[in-house]
C-alpha cells in the first residue's frame, strides 16, 4: 500500500490524545515545578536527604525542566498543525490534477493514406502529438481486441485508471439495450458516476456511426460512448452531443472525439515529455539471451535515464513504455572495447494519455486488461512519468457541452480544474 501524508494524518489522528490542550498542560506543569518547586517539596527534601542517602530534588532538573516546557509547546503547535491540515487541493490517489490548461490548435494527420483533422493541443504541441501517434501506430502492429473481448477489456481498464472504481452492467427488459455504470472519485472524495456505451472502431476507420436516437442523459445521469479506435490504439471517452447528425444516424470523427475527450473524468492523466536523454549500454560478449539484441551493438545489458547530469537507472518494462510510444534518435556514440555506449534523444515533444500507454505496452507483450499485471503497469507508468519529469495535465473539452457540464462539475467541485473548465466555456459563449 502506498503511504501518503493523508494516510499519515488519518493516522495520526486515531493515536494523538483528542485533548492535546491538557495533555500540553500537564507536560508544561510538570516542567515548570522542576524549574521553581513549591516550598512545601522543598522543605520535604531537606527532611528526606538529612534522616536518608536519598532526595527528590536533583542537580539537572531545571533542565529537565526547560526541556519538558518545549516538549510540550512543541506537541500542541504541531497537534493543532494537524487538526487543522487540508490535504491539497485535487490530490486523488496515484496522480495530482495540474493548475495548467492545454492550449487548443489545430492540425493534420496522415496515416497510411488516410488524413484527418485533429484539434487538440496549441500549435506546436500538436505538431508532436500527431507524429506521436503516428510513430506509435507503426511501432505496434498487435491486435490489442477483438469482437468478443473489446467490451471486456475497456470495462478493465477503466477500472484500472487512477479513478476508476467499479464498471457494472445494467439489465434492462429490452435485452437490445445494453449500458454500463461507472463509478469513478471524485476531488471531493465521494463517488461520481455515468453510463456508458462501447464501441469498437475497426480497421483504419476513422468515423463512428450510431444510432440516431441514443440519449446524453438516461435518468438524469450522462451516458457516454467508449470508443475504441483500434487502427490507433487510442481509446476515448464521448458525450452523444459531440456527434454530428447526417441523416438517420450520428457520425463522430476521430479528431472531434479528441478534442472532446471526457477520460480524464477517470483518471486518463495527458504527460507531455519535451526533453528525454537516455543512455544505452549495448554488449557484443553478453550471452544472456533474455535481454533486448541490437543487429550492430549486441545486447542491452543497461539502460540509463540522462538527467540534470545524473544517471538514473531504468528497468526493461520501463524501457518498453518509453519505446511504444516516443521516438527518439541517436546523439551521441562510443566504443569500450565490446561496449557501445549510445545515447539517445527525443526527437520531438510527446503528449501521451495514461490510457495509450497502457494499451499500446499490453498489446506489446500480448496481454489484456484483465490480466493481474495491468494494475502494477499502470503504477509502474505514473512512476516512470515521474521520474522522467513529464508534465502532466488535464484535457478541458473544446466544446462544453450539458454533458461535460455535469460531469466536470461533479468530478472536479472547488478545484483549479473546474475553474478552467469554466474559462474555457467563457471563451466559447465570446
Amino acid at each position: 500500500m502506498k503511504i501518503t501524508i493523508e494516510n499519515l494524518v488519518q493516522i495520526w489522528k486515531l493515536i494523538k490524545p483528542k485533548f492535546y490542550n491538557k495533555i500540553t498542560w500537564l507536560i508544561v506543569s510538570c516542567g515548570l515545578i522542576l524549574i521553581a518547586p513549591p516550598l512545601w517539596s522543598v522543605i520535604l527534601n531537606q527532611f528526606i536527604e538529612k534522616h536518608t542517602d536519598y532526595k527528590i530534588i536533583g542537580e539537572y532538573d531545571e533542565l529537565i525542566g526547560i526541556i519538558l516546557v518545549l516538549i510540550g509547546l512543541i506537541y500542541n503547535i504541531y497537534s493543532q498543525w494537524i487538526s487543522n491540515y487540508k490535504p491539497p487541493e485535487n490530490i486523488i490517489e496515484d496522480s495530482t490534477i495540474s493548475d495548467s490548461n492545454i492550449n487548443q490548435g489545430s492540425g493534420s494527420l496522415t496515416v497510411n493514406n488516410n488524413t484527418f483533422n485533429i484539434y487538440v493541443q496549441d500549435e506546436e504541441s500538436l505538431r508532436s502529438v500527431l507524429e506521436t501517434i503516428g510513430y506509435s501506430t507503426n511501432r505496434t502492429n498487435v491486435n490489442f481486441v477483438t469482437n468478443s473481448n473489446f467490451i471486456s477489456q475497456f470495462v478493465n481498464l477503466i477500472q484500472c485508471l487512477p479513478w476508476g472504481k467499479n464498471v457494472s452492467k445494467i439489465t434492462f427488459q429490452n435485452p437490445e439495450r445494453s449500458l454500463y455504470n461507472v463509478i469513478y472519485k471524485t476531488s471531493s472524495g465521494k463517488d461520481g458516476h455515468f453510463y456508458v456505451r462501447f464501441h469498437n472502431v475497426e480497421n483504419e476507420n476513422t468515423q463512428l456511426s450510431v444510432n440516431n436516437d441514443l440519449q446524453k442523459f438516461e435518468a438524469g445521469i450522462p451516458v457516454l460512448d467508449s470508443i475504441y479506435w483500434s487502427k490507433y490504439k487510442i481509446w476515448t471517452l464521448n458525450s452523444i452531443e459531440n456527434f454530428n447528425n447526417v441523416l438517420d444516424s450520428k457520425n463522430i470523427q476521430l479528431e472531434n472525439a479528441l478534442k472532446n475527450d471526457l477520460s480524464v473524468i477517470v483518471g486518463d492523466i495527458t504527460y507531455i515529455i519535451s526533453a528525454l536523454k537516455l543512455e544505452l549500454i549495448y554488449n557484443l560478449d553478453s550471452s544472456d539471451n533474455s535481454l533486448p539484441r541490437h543487429e550492430t551493438y549486441g545486447y542491452l545489458v543497461q539502460s540509463n535515464l540522462l538527467l540534470n547530469g545524473e544517471k538514473v537507472a531504468l528497468t526493461s518494462i520501463e524501457m518498453a513504455i518509453i519505446d511504444s510510444e516516443i521516438n527518439t534518435q541517436i546523439i551521441e556514440e562510443r566504443r569500450d572495447g565490446t561496449k557501445s555506449i549510445i545515447v539517445e534523444s527525443n526527437v520531438n515533444t510527446s503528449i501521451l494519455k495514461l490510457s495509450s500507454l497502457m494499451i499500446k505496452v499490453l498489446a506489446k507483450f500480448d496481454r489484456n486488461t484483465g490480466d493481474d499485471t495491468t494494475e502494477t503497469l499502470r503504477m509502474i507508468i505514473i512512476e516512470l512519468m515521474k521520474k522522467i519529469k513529464a508534465i502532466h495535465s488535464y484535457q478541458i473539452p473544446v466544446d462544453c457541452s450539458d454533458t461535460s457540464d455535469y460531469l466536470y462539475t461533479e468530478a472536479f467541485s472547488e478545484s483549479s480544474v473546474l475553474r478552467d473548465y469554466e474559462k474555457q466555456k467563457a471563451h466559447n459563449n465570446v
